[in-house]
Parts: structure tokens; C-alpha cells; sequence
């Protein structure tokens, strides 16, 4: 059944929707499962066999797995993304074997993305190019398996799987080495860059030869101005992870050894590029000191998940990595220029309204005579010409009578005619 669902799912583009939601409701939903009380140990044992069972079903059928993994990873329709995403964390989730198969799959599509399908054989007259981004660059379709990767690799079934075909060595190192150049590399290129974003194996704690690489490739990636702080704070953040235990907190200390002014470098290219209006700019600032400090203290309290960090760099190896007074420039230590940057910023004067402002002006013009309250009293006005000159229609005479009622006359005799 599960044979004719696959063959149905490649028939064509028509059927791809289909029969991945057809196949997605066929496997088991992924562990942890989603119940009200816990399962009791008959019934876990159950589960495990019955993943088990499936794996050993579909392991026949690996082939046609990794084809449909391989052909529908390339594809950039969100649904079709969706449901294969979907379907791949089913398959990791049933049993190590159907990890390996998947991991492989886009793997295998990912190193056939880059190089020619001709790649490692002898041709008469050619010579065989050496797989790195210079003699094979990244295409749009690299980007979209990277995109695959990035997101499959927050499943823990999967990442396990992918570490170890990297750890067994072959294409798949090439293609993680390849990968590192890939990172620090810097271009233009709008593909590269977003592909550059899209590297994020370093969540995981692979063998300690590959962490001493990826590790190293990290900082030399702090100490090239070409590279973005998009992809800077991306590697600050990764070392800042891999601090939290002493299997990575070495490994970090090693690559920094290797490149002694690599902090230096970092904070000289803050400060001469300071900008307080850019958030990757801030966000790679705190993330730089966050590092700083992470490494020259050990964090207290209790942690369920293993034993805390024992290990720490001095003050003195600390400033050596900072070049703290070593360095016999006229200009002050970078770190200094950033925290005056910060503290001592220009006070700017509150603005005014347009229409307060001529205001203002119109009262600095202004007699300060004018200003007086006793000032106007003093002051005589010609009503009769004001009229004249203002309302020449208006008759002020008239208009003074017939504020005068007809039976007022006699009330005061006192009172004269106008």
C-alpha cells in the first residue's frame, strides 16, 4: 500500500500535495505524543515497537524515499515545503535507520545541487576541480535545500543522523568543509548571502576535530569587515553558545589562540562603524560583550540538564585577546571609543512649532513699552474715524439711537439728544 501511495506521490506535479498528505497520515505522529495522562510502560513499549516495525517496512523502500526527498526539496511552493517538512520529521522520528535515509536524501541532493554529475571522474583533458565555492558556486537551488537543512536540523532524530554521515567522512565532509569556506566568503551576491544565513549546523555538538574547524571558521569570520553584521551576530552567537560547557568553551579558547587580535579586530570595526540607529549594529555590539564577558566568568546556580562550566579565561588572557595596553597606537583602545560614544552623546535642543516660534519673535519685536499693563489705558482712539477708515457702510450715529427705546425718552429727561 505504502509502495503504490509513493509511486502515485511522483507521478507529477499534480499529485504532489496529495499524496504527501496521504502518506503523512499513514505514518506515526512524531514523539512526544500529545495525551492527557502518561503512558504506561506495555503501552510505550508498543509505540516503540510499532515505529520499529514501520522503519523495517519502509527500509525496502529507501530508494524511492530518497527520491521523493531529493526532487521535492528543490521545489519552493510553501505547501508542497510544508508537508515535506512534515513528512521528513515523521520519518526521522520512527527509527535511526529512516533518519539516516532522510538525512542522506537531502544531503545527496544538496551535493548534487553544486557540483557536475560527472564529478570525480577522470575525462581525458579535464582536470578535476577541487569542491569549493570559488570552483563551484552556490545556485538558487543550493539555497533552497540549505532552507530544508536549517529547519529539519531543529529535530533532534535528524540532526543525530546528519552528524554521523558527516563524522563517517566521504562527500559529506567535503560538502561540510565546503560549506565553512562557503561562511566566510564574503560577496555580493544576493544568493550568497541569504545562503550564508541559512548555515546554522553549528547547533549541535559534533566530533571535537569538526568543532575545532567550525569553531575556527567562526572567528575568522568575526575578523572580515566585508562580511555583514547579519551574519557576524550570527557567529557571535554561536560561540556564545558553545561557551556553556567546557567541551565547547575549549574549543572556542583554541580558535582564539590561533587568531590572537580576532576580539580587537571585531571591536575596532564597531567603533569605527558605530551607528545607533542600525539593530544589527546594537544587537552585534551586546552580543560582542556579552562574549567578552562570557569568557572571563563562570555563570552560579543550578543546572538539571548536566554540570556547569568549570573553566575561564584570566584577566590577563582576556586583555591579551582585547590587546588591552599592549598596542602602542596614539588612538585609544576601541572599547574606550564605544563607551564614549554611548556615555557622552550631544544634547540636542527641544524643538519648537512654527507658530510658537514667530510668536516669540513677534514679542522680541516688539517696544517693551507695548509690554506695560498701564500702557493702553493711555492711549486715545478716534471711534468716528476708525469707522471711516475700517466700515465706511457703518453708520455709528444710527446705530447709537436705536439703542435708545421709543418710551425711554421722558423716563430721562436729564439725558440729552444726540
Amino acid at each position: 500500500m505504502v509502495s503504490e501511495v509513493l509511486k502515485f506521490l511522483m507521478r507529477g506535479p499534480c499529485t504532489f500535495l496529495t499524496g504527501l498528505t496521504v502518506f503523512s497520515e499513514l505514518l506515526p505522529l512524531p514523539l512526544p505524543l500529545q495525551i492527557r495522562e502518561p503512558l504506561r510502560a506495555e503501552d510505550l513499549s508498543k509505540v516503540v515497537n510499532s515505529r520499529k516495525l514501520w522503519s523495517a517496512h519502509l527500509h525496502s523502500l529507501s530508494s524511492e524515499i530518497q527520491e521523493i526527498v531529493g526532487t521535492l526539496s528543490y521545489s519552493t511552493c510553501p505547501s508542497v515545503q510544508q508537508l515535506l517538512r512534515r513528512v521528513c520529521v515523521q520519518l526521522s522520528d520512527l527509527a535511526a535507520p529512516s533518519a539516516s535515509v532522510v538525512a542522506r536524501a537531502v544531503m545527496d541532493a544538496l551535493y548534487g545541487s553544486l557540483v557536475h554529475p560527472c564529478y570525480g571522474s577522470s575525462m581525458a583533458g579535464e582536470v578535476v576541480r577541487p569542491l569549493t565555492p570559488q570552483n563551484w558556486p552556490p545556485t538558487p537551488g543550493t539555497l533552497s535545500l540549505l532552507d530544508q537543512i536549517a529547519f529539519m536540523l531543529t529535530h533532534a532524530p535528524f540532526k543525530m543522523a546528519m552528524l554521523h554521515a558527516i563524522k563517517s567522512g566521504g562527500k559529506y565532509l567535503d560538502l561540510f568543509n565546503y560549506m565553512l569556506t562557503l561562511f566566510n566568503l564574503s560577496s555580493d551576491e544576493p544568493t550568497h548571502i541569504q545562503i550564508q544565513d541559512c548555515i546554522l549546523l553549528v547547533n549541535a555538538l559534533p566530533s571535537k576535530d569538526l568543532l575545532n574547524t567550525i569553531c575556527s571558521s567562526l572567528v575568522q569570520h568575526l575578523t572580515n569587515s566585508a562580511h555583514s553584521y547579519t551574519t557576524v551576530l550570527l557567529a557571535l552567537r554561536i560561540l556564545i553558545m558553545l561557551t556553556e560547557h567546557d567541551f565547547g568553551f575549549y574549543a572556542v579558547k583554541t580558535a582564539l589562540d590561533k587568531e590572537e587580535l580576532s576580539l580587537w579586530f571585531l571591536f575596532e570595526r564597531l567603533s569605527t562603524s558605530f551607528s545607533k540607529d542600525s539593530s544589527d549594529f546594537l544587537s552585534t555590539l551586546s552580543a560582542s560583550v556579552e562574549l567578552v564577558r562570557t569568557l572571563g566568568s563562570v555563570e552560579g546556580g543550578i543546572v538539571c540538564l548536566g554540570p556547569l562550566r568549570t573553566l575561564r579565561l584570566s584577566a590577563a588572557e582576556v586583555a591579551a585577546h582585547l590587546a588591552w595596553g599592549r598596542r602602542q597606537d596614539k588612538e585609544p583602545h576601541p572599547l574606550l571609543r564605544l563607551e564614549k560614544m554611548l556615555v557622552v552623546c550631544p544634547l540636542l535642543a527641544c524643538p519648537c512649532l512654527p507658530c510658537v516660534r514667530f510668536f516669540l519673535r513677534h514679542l522680541a519685536g516688539t517696544k517693551k513699552k507695548e509690554r506695560e499693563s498701564h500702557h493702553w489705558p493711555q492711549v486715545v482712539v478716534d471711534l468716528v474715524s476708525l469707522v471711516e477708515c475700517t466700515l465706511p457702510e457703518f453708520n455709528l450715529k444710527s446705530e447709537l439711537e436705536k439703542l435708545v427705546l421709543p418710551g425711554n425718552e421722558g423716563v430721562d429727561g436729564s439725558k440729552s439728544s444726540l
